[in-house]
C-alpha cells in the first residue's frame, strides 16, 4: 500500500474495555489504523512513540486523567497540534467542558455517543488538519 492510501492512525483511550474495544473496532471497520490506550500515561507513551493523526479519550482516567493528558499532548512538539475528542459519561465529568476544551480538547462529545457521531466529529477534524489525499 503506497503511503496515499494508508489510513490515518487514531489513538483510543478508555480504561473501559468494552467501551474502547467497541468504538475502537467501528473505527477500524470504517478504514481507519487505530491504537488502543487504557490509561492517560500509556496514551501518552504511545503518542509520543507514533503521533496519531488524532486521539479521542475518556477524562476519567485512572492516574493521568484525561485532562493532563490533553494538556500534556499540546505541550509536547510531535503531539502538539493533534486533534483530540473528549468522549465522557462520568457524573462529575459530564458538565465540564468548558475545562476540558480549556486543557486542549477540540470536541467534548458525552456517553453514550453514538459511534457514527464520533466518527462524524474525526472526519471533520481530520479534514482540518490533513492535506487532502
Amino acid at each position: 500500500m503506497d503511503a496515499a492510501h494508508i489510513m490515518p492512525l487514531v489513538l483510543v483511550v478508555d480504561d473501559d474495555r468494552a467501551c474502547r474495544e467497541m468504538y475502537a473496532g467501528f473505527l477500524r471497520m470504517a478504514g481507519f489504523e487505530v491504537v488502543e490506550a487504557h490509561n492517560g500515561n500509556q496514551a501518552l507513551s504511545k503518542a509520543v512513540e507514533r503521533p496519531p493523526a488524532i486521539v479521542v479519550t475518556d477524562l476519567a482516567l485512572p492516574g493521568m486523567d484525561g485532562y493532563q493528558l490533553a494538556r500534556t499532548l499540546r505541550q509536547q512538539t510531535p503531539t502538539g497540534q493533534l486533534p483530540i475528542i473528549a468522549i465522557t459519561g462520568h457524573t462529575g465529568f459530564v458538565d465540564d467542558t468548558a475545562r476540558a476544551i480549556g486543557a486542549g480538547c477540540d470536541v467534548v462529545l458525552i456517553k453514550p455517543c453514538l459511534p457514527d457521531r464520533l466518527l462524524e466529529e474525526i472526519e471533520r477534524l481530520l479534514t482540518r488538519v490533513l492535506p487532502p489525499v
